[in-house]
């Protein structure tokens, strides 16, 4: 049960992430972006892809950013210069974006499994150190007896979640953060 419990943790640290960036199109600026259910799975494409075509794992991860950044300025475009309703546009580009994503990984599905990833790479730098030995002998202390392999990707995703949402609030609290909030708020917004 542990085993499962630790997995859920995990998958939920990660997708922190994404719940920040849907937390400030929908809350923040009022806009119900949907591309974020094609965008992730782009930016997973797109990081897949380059990994397996001998780009370092890290350079990949910024490739994928960089995929989703695009995909979401095409969807605020579609809605500010195609006069798009929001909603419309993310769907729009959401729809779109399955078959990009097909057509960047020229195939259904991508076997990563002997490819070096960026929590592979973390995980033998975690195991180096020692730390998963510890923590598991603790628990077993304490009667837990199915344990994970490695805590590596929970404990340095809860801090990058952590310090991902330290720089938002600070970002918000910017004169710009608070122009963007503003602008979120207001139902009347002047369009040029």
């Amino acid at each position: 049960m542990f085993i499962s419990l630790f997995g859920a943790v995990e998958s939920g640290v990660i997708y922190a992430i994404m719940a920040l960036g849907v937390y400030l199109t929908f809350r923040v600026l009022d806009f119900p972006d949907l591309t974020v259910d094609g965008s992730f799975v782009t930016g997973a494409a797109v990081a897949a892809i380059s990994i397996v075509n001998g780009i370092p794992p890290v350079i990949g991860t910024l490739f994928a950013l960089l995929a989703g950044f695009i995909a979401g300025c095409i969807t605020g475009l579609l809605h500010t210069k195609g006069k798009v309703n929001a909603l419309l546009a993310g769907i729009l580009m959401m729809t779109a974006l399955y078959s990009i994503n097909l057509r960047i990984l020229g195939q259904p599905t991508l076997s990563m499994l002997n490819e070096m990833t960026v929590f592979k790479q973390l995980d033998s730098f975690w195991s180096a150190i020692g730390i998963d030995s510890a923590l598991n002998g603790l628990l077993s202390l304490l009667g837990i007896d199915r344990l994970p392999s490695t805590w590596a990707i929970v404990i340095v995703m809860v801090v990058v979640t952590i310090v991902i949402k330290l720089v938002t609030d600070y970002y918000l609290k910017t004169e710009v953060g608070l122009a963007l909030r503003a602008i979120g708020d207001n139902k009347k917004m002047i369009r040029s």
